[in-house]
């Protein structure tokens, strides 16, 4: 959230002194990326703890069975609430600056293709938080104790393999990006239009 604040504030200092010619877009391409990866990161590794075995010690699974809810249903419980964790904490740092970043345009057109935009960063959200959370709760679930090692494979590995290879699309971090880049740049029609 703090770096979503830093670029707000650093778009109201751009619009305070070049006025409302101020290219503030750009803010929002540099820095979706940076914001998405520094929120989702922490998240996607808590969400990759071996949660089951804790349910357990902790009595979960038996009150839950007691409330007639299959310990399978819990499995499913947990990745939802991973999902949904991730998304909200990469959907509130991006829909803030594109929110900050529409009240500064210089028109009512502007304003609203900036708020499409944050729509947009919404729903990259939500992919972000559902396929970071599936991948957490699948670590989670086959890595056991080292779920924070198995889901950081899945992620690092392919993307350090693809970018050696120029084909970097075809890890987790790659398609996410593809996904971004493809949401800014449907954005950015309105622009141009």
């Amino acid at each position: 959230m703090s770096l979503a604040l830093s670029l707000a504030v650093f778009a109201i200092i751009v619009r305070a002194s070049d006025g409302p010619t101020a290219p503030l877009d750009g803010l929002i391409d540099a820095g979706a990326a940076s914001i998405a990866c520094v929120a989702a990161a922490p998240t996607t590794l808590a969400a990759a703890t071996d949660r089951r075995t804790a349910d357990r010690e902790g009595g979960i699974e038996a009150l839950s069975a007691m409330r007639g809810l299959h310990v399978a249903h819990l499995d499913l419980v947990r990745t939802y609430a991973a999902m949904m964790h991730i998304a909200r904490t990469t959907a509130l740092p991006l829909v803030t600056l594109a929110i900050a970043i529409a009240a500064l345009a210089s028109s009512a057109g502007m304003a609203l293709r900036r708020v499409g935009i944050a729509l947009g960063l919404l729903a990259f959200s939500l992919i972000v938080g559902v396929v970071l959370g599936a991948a957490a709760s699948l670590s989670a679930r086959v890595g056991g104790r080292r779920g924070k090692l198995v889901v950081s494979a899945i992620v690092l590995l392919p993307w350090i393999v693809g970018e050696l290879f120029g084909r970097s699309i075809y890890s987790i971090p790659g398609a996410l990006s593809a996904a971004l880049s493809l949401i800014l740049d449907i954005g950015s029609l309105g622009a141009s239009a």
